[in-house]
């Protein structure tokens, strides 16, 4: 049995995965790690920005949405590289 894709379900996840950065958000601060909230948001928003251009490009044929959504992933991505090798190796030294 195979589900069908659809801009609905797609939004679910969406839905799931904010409801994710909020809850992964709260264990962080409870622990002490908050300064890993935003190289995790980021990370999380990259993969947020694939499942938009999934979901538009499911929606009809709109192409410059879809390449603007995969350049926000791309962006969100190397933003999330970036912050992760500070806090790694800058602020560690």
């Amino acid at each position: 049995m195979t589900i069908p894709m659809s801009p609905g379900l797609i939004d679910a996840i969406l839905i799931g995965v904010v409801v994710e950065l909020l809850a992964l958000s709260l264990v962080l601060h409870r622990v002490a790690a908050s300064r890993w909230i935003l190289p995790l948001g980021l990370y999380l928003a990259s993969g947020a920005f694939l499942l938009i251009a999934l979901r538009v490009a499911l929606s009809g044929p709109s192409e410059p949405w879809v390449a603007l959504a995969l350049l926000a992933s791309l962006c969100a991505h190397v933003a999330s590289l970036w912050s992760l090798y500070r806090e790694l190796f800058v602020r560690s030294a």
